[in-house]
């Protein structure tokens, strides 16, 4: 083995570590997302009517794989393997053309756009699968070395490609292997011929599958699996299958003029540059960061929730909603409430929009506090308004759980019949089934017996969008709800409603001697705007909330300009300072 083998072999390894290391620590959320967002069954029936469509062997073969995405480190290996797979395999057609350095180089680009286009979060990993097979498919073609045979066969294996893996893997075998024709002196002027009939065929293809069909003509051509969103174009795959093109009808020129074993260092390290850039336009941190915070509240890790709070403030509403879940779930909201900057009750209680990330943060809200009717309904919601149709086990287990908690044992059944099917959840299902059949009684400080004691059991009517309100329902039903009273209490505090706080607060205060800090502050301030005597509040309000109040309402009293900025330091994590400095939306 000589020294350029073992450096090329060095490279991409390199190569291997840094996109494992990337989505791995950069990106895991987005792992999570892709996992929750399907749910592959190993049934006969899920086989048929995945390949029974266009592009349906890729997609099926990403389903496979996304699966294993449950575990983080082997979910970024597969992704790391995958964007090497079409490094390795550009530089296998490439060799064909040159074995310079500077063709090693270059097969990185096909490589780096690759991990571009799966960087948007709602491109499917079918577009990264379809490229490879694409590839592995024209270095099959390569091998054909008598022309006729070579043409019909590069038509039979493109239409091939179209029917297993979509327009993408179509156009990659089609044009990448008339690509490297023209490039070569035999059978040059036959290229033109390759790309045109393959072309009127595959399109006559498409028309027939249309025809017989239940997907449009559009979607066909475009690609079914692409995209999470069917109604959006792969714009960066087909920019990538164009520049997987231009990069080999470019290897040849560019290798006979540059030629030089540091010029080829030069380009690769050109490359690297380029790729960063490209990388960083491509994938977003606010949405992973937003797919983070739902991927622990999946986990339960709400102290992890809590530091990367501390960490970097919540942008998305979203996260609030999570932020302030943790916060409840280990018995600090009543005491930290204050500390992020919240956005009114919407912090709390994500407004109903049938979305299939925007329902499930309030569902989870709803399934602690013990809404599971409401909860179940916004898993529901999400389940349907996923845009590609694809079930998801994150949704289907959850409502298996509420069905189980609501002791609907047909219904939750019927769930876990389908989980018995997944890889990783079978164990999982096959236990609750047993539990179903034996209509289980769980355990009063069980997740699924305290839920089980907080639901209401009695029909009424929701308001719309009025949780705050309608969450007074479950103290009522349970005063050791805890989570329940912390909502409805800092629901009107958010909402400034501190007449109905402390409408709330006298109940509240019959259950629990001692008061939280947020409590005190907001008790205080509700005694003072009422113009009574402090020295009379009925509650236990320690001497330092006092102290801290009259030095606020002194400041606020003697410098109302700047009072915000002076009392920011010391009391931005306050009620006081939320209620005075908060502007309504």
């Amino acid at each position: 083995m000589n020294n350029n083998k073992l450096i090329r072999i060095a490279i991409v390894s390199a190569w291997f570590v840094a996109v494992f290391l990337f989505w791995r620590f950069a990106c895991w959320g987005l792992l999570n997302y892709h996992e929750e967002m399907q749910m592959f069954l190993f049934t006969s029936t899920f086989f048929k009517s995945t390949v029974s469509t266009v592009g349906g062997l890729a997609d099926y073969v990403t389903q496979f794989l996304v699966q294993f995405f449950i575990n983080h480190n082997i979910g970024a290996a597969i992704v790391a393997a995958l964007v090497v797979l079409v490094q390795i395999l550009s530089y296998q057609i490439i060799r064909r053309i040159t074995s310079s350095n500077t063709g090693f180089a270059l097969s990185f680009i096909p490589s780096v756009a690759a991990l571009c286009v799966i960087g948007y979060f709602e491109t499917m990993l079918t577009a990264l699968v379809s490229i490879v097979i694409g590839l592995a498919l024209v270095c099959l073609l390569l091998n054909i070395k008598r022309a006729n045979v070579h043409i019909i066969a590069t038509i039979a294996v493109g239409l091939v490609a179209y029917f297993l893996a979509g327009t993408a893997a179509m156009l990659i075998t089609i044009l990448c292997t008339a690509a490297c024709d023209l490039t070569a002196q035999t059978i040059k002027a036959k290229a033109a011929i390759i790309m045109a009939v393959s072309s009127l065929t595959v399109f006559l293809a498409a028309i027939v599958t249309h025809t017989f069909g239940t997907h449009s003509l559009n979607a066909l051509l475009k690609g079914i699996w692409y995209m999470r969103i069917p109604t959006e174009f792969p714009t960066a795959l087909y920019v990538t299958v164009f520049a997987t093109v231009v990069t080999i009808l470019f290897s040849g020129l560019v290798s006979k003029r540059i030629n030089k074993t540091s010029s080829a260092v030069a380009l690769l390290i050109l490359i690297a540059g380029g790729s960063c850039f490209a990388i960083q336009k491509c994938y977003d941190p606010d949405r992973e960061e937003l797919l983070e915070y739902s991927c622990m509240a999946r986990q339960k890790e709400w102290k992890k929730i809590i530091k990367a709070a501390e960490k970097q403030r919540p942008v998305w509403v979203i996260e609030h909603n999570y932020l302030n879940l943790a916060l409840a779930k280990t018995n600090l909201l009543s005491t930290r409430a204050f500390e992020v900057d919240q956005q009114k009750s919407p912090s709390l209680f994500v407004p109903f929009m049938r979305h299939h990330t925007m329902c499930i943060s309030a569902g989870e809200v709803f399934y602690y506090l013990g809404f599971t009717n409401l909860a179940r309904r916004h898993y529901s919601e999400s389940l349907g308004a996923i845009p590609n149709h694809y079930l998801s086990v994150r949704y289907i287990k959850r409502m298996a759980e509420i069905d189980l908690i609501n002791r609907d044992w047909k219904s939750a059944e019927k769930y876990l019949r389908l989980l018995q099917h997944t890889l990783f959840y079978d164990e999982w299902a096959s236990q609750r089934l047993n539990e179903c059949q034996n209509h289980a009684e769980y355990k009063a400080d069980s997740e699924y017996g305290e839920i089980r004691s907080y639901r209401l059991t009695d029909d009424f009517l929701q308001p719309s969008d009025n949780y705050g309100n309608i969450i007074v329902e479950l103290v009522r039903h349970n005063p050791q709800n805890r989570m329940a009273w912390d909502y409805a209490l800092i629901s009107q505090l958010l909402d400034k409603n501190i007449s109905l706080f402390v409408h709330y607060f006298v109940n509240y205060a019959k259950h629990y001697s001692t008061l939280p800090p947020v409590y005190q502050e907001a008790v205080i301030f509700a005694w003072a705007m009422s113009n009574q005597d402090m020295n009379n509040i009925p509650y236990n309000i320690s001497n330092i909330t006092r102290k801290r109040f009259n030095f606020f309402m002194n400041t606020v009293n003697n410098n109302q300009r700047n009072a915000a900025q002076l009392l920011q330091k010391d009391y931005g994590n306050s009620v006081w300072y939320y209620l005075f400095n908060k502007t309504d939306d």
